[in-house]
């Protein structure tokens, strides 16, 4: 016996469109009700501490404390932009706004694929996008909302 098959015709090329993003802008200002504190690791701590995982189980016996230098860790804390202005990871003011859904019943998970933060700038020593000139105060941070 012999199978039959039966040839399906072709349907006409269709096109699909895609609409562009709605993509809006929103600067807002920024007001501290209390001291920024701001908690960078720095790169002299990574290095500290890949040397002691390399010299292993060795690596605290007989080695005696440095003194600390306050004003290195304050300043290695610090996310410095390649400009040379203080400024907060923009990754923070996105991970907030996600957050802040939860209190006015917004999917989290929308707001995820909708909330992206333009930065002003980037982490000298790192490749992390920054925000918010706040010690000068003279850059607004940029929030796109974007949708279909």
């Amino acid at each position: 016996m012999r199978k039959t098959t039966t040839k399906k015709e072709s349907q006409p090329n269709e096109s699909i469109v895609i609409a562009p993003p709605n993509i809006q802008t929103v600067a807002f200002f920024i007001r501290g009700t209390a001291p920024l504190v701001i908690h960078k690791f720095s790169q002299k701590a990574i290095l500290q501490i890949r040397q002691k995982q390399e010299a292993g189980s060795v690596a605290n016996k007989g080695k005696k404390r440095d003194a600390k230098d306050f004003d290195e860790l304050f300043n290695g804390s610090r996310h410095v932009s390649t400009e040379g202005w203080d400024g907060i990871p923009a990754s923070a003011f996105r991970s907030a706004m996600i957050s802040a859904c939860r209190i006015c019943g917004f999917k989290m998970t929308l707001a995820k694929m909708s909330l992206f933060i333009k930065a002003d700038g980037f982490d000298e020593t790192e490749a992390r996008r920054l925000s918010v000139s706040w010690a000068t105060r003279q850059k607004n941070t940029k929030v796109w909302f974007g949708s279909a």
